[in-house]
């Protein structure tokens, strides 16, 4: 984190963890939640490639999509992170109106093979998730056996990438990812790019709109393929097992977990629009 946030060019670079390491210890209970006895001794993570952002202007930054963002000061991670199977243990974020808090801020490299357990993630700005914030790369071969959370701030969350332009490739989900509004998914929120032969085991819940095993909202020319939701996702509108609101492409992909919901609901997606 230092490395890149110092402002240091990785593009070329290559890290590599060489064991597990432990940052923090008992960050959750055993349902999950947070261990709030010890949080306040618990060291906070700053994000890899930490960005300092804004907002065009007359844009209220509680209602700020991810078009409306100024990128005042962006450190780029464009290297490669290999985790080579071992786990990062204890990472702690809880943070207020803060955008893409997560292991990496954003990937213009690679990211892979990489394990997240016994860490909680929360802020109440767009793209919170296990892995990586905004994903422009490859992360392929991670794990989130964590807790990700939001508020009731309107934002995309997820187990592995909140906003995803690249490839998202063999990702797992195990973890919880907690919203009293929705627009939450297992693997990556909001999809851009391709997410491929993926899995979230995790059964999510809460709020309203938006809710899915794999992705919560799958834009138009991005493609969900071959991928597999085995958790129960409960929610209001546009719940799904692999999407929860889709433009484009969902192919190959199973749905094994039982899907609750009042409006657009569906084993594979919640709605389709235009496809």
């Amino acid at each position: 984190a230092t490395y890149t946030n110092s402002g240091k060019n990785t593009k070329g670079v290559t890290f590599k963890l060489t064991s597990d390491i432990t940052l923090n210890e008992n960050v959750l209970n055993a349902d999950g939640t947070l261990n709030e006895t010890n949080a306040s001794s618990f060291v906070e993570w700053v994000p890899i490639g930490t960005a300092t952002m804004g907002v065009k202007a007359g844009v209220v930054i509680e209602e700020a999509i991810s078009s409306d963002l100024i990128d005042i000061e962006h450190k780029k991670f464009e290297g490669i992170f290999d985790g080579q199977e071992n786990s990062i243990k204890g990472l702690y974020i809880n943070k207020g109106i803060v955008w893409e808090q997560a292991l990496l801020s954003n990937n213009y490299g690679v990211v892979k093979n990489i394990t997240l357990e016994d860490s909680y993630i929360h802020a109440e700005g767009q793209f919170s998730a296990g892995i990586v914030g905004t994903n422009k790369g490859l992360v392929e071969n991670c794990v989130n056996n964590s807790t990700i959370s939001r508020g009731d701030y309107w934002a995309w969350a997820a187990g592995i990438v909140g906003q995803n332009f690249g490839i998202v490739k063999a990702c797992t989900n195990k973890g919880n990812v907690l919203t009293p509004t929705g627009f939450i998914a297992g693997v990556v929120a909001l999809n851009n790019g391709t997410v491929f032969e993926c899995l979230n085991e995790a059964d999510l819940s809460g709020g309203s709109n938006m809710i899915a095993g794999v992705v919560a909202q799958n834009n138009p020319n991005a493609d969900v393929l071959s991928c597999t939701n085995e958790g129960n996702i409960t929610g209001i509108n546009y719940i799904g097992g692999i999407v929860g609101y889709s433009y484009a492409k969902i192919i190959g992909c199973r749905n094994e977990g039982v899907i609750f919901g009042t409006h657009y609901v569906g084993g594979i997606s919640g709605y389709t629009k235009n496809n």
